[in-house]
């Protein structure tokens, strides 16, 4: 297939060059994919998204007039995509759906250790050779209730982690994951858990019915102290509300490796430049919070196994179309 990849990184060009061995015509540009580099894809048969690149109505269409008839995405999530508008121009949408759920979950613990552990303080501290402990107090994941919103194979294997810790689990998903309740999970309504849980970890996709699950009303249900962690999609909670939870004392602390107005500023360089975002300049000055940028897919294994997920998908639609594909639509 003639195929297009946008946003590549540095990361990116050697390994997908070695893993297509010349099978696919691929041509890998760094430009974020919208409106305005939509027309690059003009001849090519496939785009290959990242999560930051423009999938909306307007940028489809422009795909669909330049010949795209299928788009692969770079991630697990296909909230960046209208599907709708993707299924009634023709563009069938893939995705790499299962490419490394233990990079995630490894990276949730990792923030919630450092977040309640005051890690990244303690570093700061002694750099400045300050060895004190007045500021660094935490507790202790054993004998913890931990919360886990969305139980699918990443909200899973932090399941396991997290029982390893000696934690006990709550969990609300509409689907209850049988792996999960044979490491003795209780599943439960989102209220109760919010109210029980010392640490609440989200890893539910972002849908129509997971936008800013987490908003003023849910936080108010929170056991106060509470700390929550957020790998899952930045908009699956109200930015604000956060802000205002934490000010009022209610909220403990916030980690987070995602953020909802994440386009654009996510994956740069900003280094020097002024952020046009007045929210997220609050969230960077509090001590409360922890925020990575979009980090915890970011592993070897799961760079290769993105790569071969895309290959894999390219590969199925070329001998039998969309039937064999990880399709989202």
């Amino acid at each position: 297939m003639h195929a297009i990849m946008y946003s590549t990184r540095s990361y990116e060009p050697a390994r997908y060059q070695r893993l297509n061995q010349g099978h696919h015509s691929l041509e890998m540009v760094s430009d974020r994919l919208t409106e305005e580099s939509a027309a690059k894809a003009q001849g090519f048969d496939a785009v290959l998204a990242f999560v930051s690149d423009d999938l909306s109505a307007k940028v489809l269409k422009i795909l669909a007039t330049a010949g795209v008839k299928l788009i692969v995405c770079r991630s697990a999530g296909v909230d960046h995509v209208d599907l709708e508008a993707a299924s009634a121009l023709g563009i069938a949408v893939a995705n790499c759906p299962r490419y490394s759920p233990a990079a995630v979950a490894e990276f949730a613990v990792g923030l919630l250790l450092a977040l309640d552990r005051k890690i990244v303080l303690a570093h700061e501290q002694v750099l400045e050779h300050d060895f004190t402990l007045e500021a660094l107090l935490g507790t202790e994941l054993h004998g913890a209730t931990v919360g886990i919103v969305g139980t699918g194979s990443i909200g899973t294997a932090f399941a396991q982690i997290l029982k390893g810790f000696g934690a006990s689990l709550l969990a609300y998903d509409p689907v209850h994951n049988p792996a999960c309740i044979a490491l003795g999970v209780t599943y439960c309504d989102l209220e109760p858990l919010l109210a029980k849980s010392d640490v609440v970890s989200l890893h539910a996709p972002l849908l129509p019915a997971t936008w800013h699950l987490i908003n003023a009303r849910s936080l108010s249900s929170m056991k106060k102290g509470a700390l929550l962690i957020n790998t899952a999609r930045g908009a699956v909670v109200d930015t604000a509300a956060i802000i205002a939870s934490i000010e009022a004392g209610h909220l403990r602390g916030y980690a987070a490796d995602v953020y909802e107005q994440e386009r654009g500023v996510f994956f740069e360089d900003y280094s020097g430049k002024k952020l046009d975002d007045p929210l997220l300049e609050k969230l960077l000055n509090m001590r409360q919070v922890l925020l990575t940028p979009h980090q915890a897919f970011f592993t070897e294994n799961a760079l290769e196994n993105m790569a071969n997920n895309v290959f894999d998908n390219l590969d199925a639609f070329e001998l039998e179309g969309q039937k064999g594909l990880c399709r989202a639509n």
